[in-house]
């Protein structure tokens, strides 16, 4: 033993970590510029521009598919949907130009 301190001389610093209070705490944000507050409108304003244009898209696809269907298999029957399906597929790209 060279003369030291014993263990139950020194010190222990023990972390507390985060009070939980502070969990429940709101938290104190500045308030914004109006810079801040004009990007935040754009944002969301294209947000919501982009989810209406990705409606309509989905929309017009589905009138094209059934006015693909009505016009062409009005008279015809299919066996199995699968067939069915297929044609479909066939008859859209065909009505839309798309060359397969």
């Amino acid at each position: 033993y060279m003369g030291g301190p014993t263990f139950s001389e020194v010190p222990i610093n023990k972390s507390r970590g985060i009070d939980p209070s502070s969990f429940y705490k709101k938290s104190t944000c500045s308030p914004k510029t109006l810079a801040e507050e004009k990007l935040d409108s754009i944002l969301k304003l294209s947000s919501q521009n982009e989810i209406v244009q990705i409606r309509r898209e989905f929309s017009l696809n589905q009138k094209i598919k059934q006015d693909a269907y009505n016009s062409v298999t009005s008279f015809r029957i299919f066996p199995l949907q699968e067939l069915a399906m297929k044609f479909l597929d066939e008859m859209m790209n065909e009505y839309r130009g798309v060359v397969s």
